[in-house]
């Protein structure tokens, strides 16, 4: 008796099992910036970079509605040598304006599926988790907890806005 409804418990698992699926990621909507978008890109990215003037830039990409994007950019490293282009990975925050999670070498795809997971919460982010893990750190959805912020609305779900050492502000 005892092995009997064992056994129907675990057929049971396994029909349901196949039943749950995970809720699909909504499409990946590419577009091309604007000449003005592409200045407010192009100023974020050269904020982060050894040497600013050195900056050639590639291809520039938004992804899902402009809430992301990826940018190729080739500068000069410390030892004054070009890298090679690299995919800028930015997030555009709702009152900061663009924010560059970081530069890595990847490809543009990888910058894409990237930033659509994380944009969206879907569990493919993790996918690209080691791309981005040279530098992201602690992050939630694929973007960093210490982003810089102005007000609550530029955290993730579940952070917050708040002063740190030194002056400014971030979520955390």
């Amino acid at each position: 008796m005892k092995f009997q409804y064992l056994f129907f418990t675990a057929i049971t698992m396994v029909l349901l099992s196949g039943c749950i699926t995970p809720t699909p990621l909504p499409p990946l909507n590419l577009s091309v910036p604007d000449t003005e978008q592409q200045a407010e890109l192009i100023q974020a990215v050269i904020g982060r970079l050894k040497d600013p003037d050195s900056a050639k830039f590639g291809q520039m990409t938004l992804i899902d509605d402009g809430k992301g994007a990826c940018v190729e950019v080739n500068a000069k490293n410390t030892y004054g040598g070009y890298n090679g282009y690299q995919q800028a990975y930015l997030a555009n925050m709702k009152s900061v304006g663009w924010q560059v999670i970081n530069i890595y070498d990847s490809t543009r795809e990888q910058c894409f599926r990237f930033l659509h997971n994380a944009i969206n919460g879907g569990s493919g982010t993790n996918d690209y988790k080691t791309v981005a893990k040279k530098d992201v750190g602690n992050s939630l959805s694929g973007f960093p907890v210490t982003m810089e912020c102005k007000i609550n609305l530029d955290c993730i779900e579940g952070k917050s806005c708040r002063s740190k050492k030194g002056g400014g502000t971030e979520c955390r």
